[in-house]
Formats: structure tokens, C-alpha cells, sequence
């Protein structure tokens, strides 16, 4: 028991780091947050797998509905983008975005 309420403590801690200011969020709102991450079962499970309880086993949880992707033509826009800027990885032994591994050959403008 203690395990979960430690896994669910670090849970809410890291998310309200994440956040822009503590004042922002009352106790209610941690209260229901917290209650919504234990229905959804989406706080870490004990142990060393590094899951969240829902993908250990997710038949005891609700199915997380799914959310509205982007259109075809929305991401190849991006990925254009992407290319022209150099914000794309670079395969091979050499990893990390073309931009930074060959900088003279993007155009930011």
C-alpha cells in the first residue's frame, strides 16, 4: 500500500513541477486529478517496469478514448517544413537533426 502511495506522490509531485506555479493548482484540483489517475490507472506501478498501471493491465481499466489526428495533407506540410529547416534526424552513425550535423545546408527563412 505504501508503494502505491509513494508511486502516486511522485506522480503528482512531477506533474506540478511540470507546471507553470504551484499557486495555480488548489488541493480540490490535486484531489480530482488524483482520483482521475486512479480510476484510469494512470499512475506508475511498483517495481522496476517503468509501466503506469493501465498498460500493465489494461483490461481493468477504460480503453483511453482516441484523439483526432492530423489530416494527410497536415503532415506532409510538416514533414516539408521539417526538411526545409532541418528539423529532421539524421540516420547512420552520425544521429541527431540534419540542421545541427549540416548546418550550411538549411535555410531558416
Amino acid at each position: 500500500m505504501t508503494t502505491k502511495l509513494t508511486a502516486i506522490a511522485l506522480v503528482l509531485a512531477s506533474s506540478l513541477i511540470a507546471s507553470t506555479s504551484f499557486a495555480d493548482v488548489t488541493r480540490e484540483q490535486v484531489r480530482v486529478e488524483l482520483a482521475a489517475a486512479i480510476r484510469t490507472g494512470d499512475i506508475l506501478a511498483g517495481g522496476d517496469s517503468g509501466l503506469k498501471l493501465n498498460e500493465m493491465y489494461p483490461e481493468r481499466y477504460p480503453s483511453k478514448q482516441a484523439r483526432a489526428g492530423l489530416t494527410r495533407e497536415q503532415v506532409q506540410a510538416e514533414l516539408t517544413e521539417a526538411i526545409r529547416t532541418g528539423d529532421n534526424l539524421v540516420g547512420g552513425e552520425i544521429s541527431g537533426k540534419c540542421r545541427d550535423v549540416h548546418p550550411n545546408m538549411h535555410s531558416l527563412t
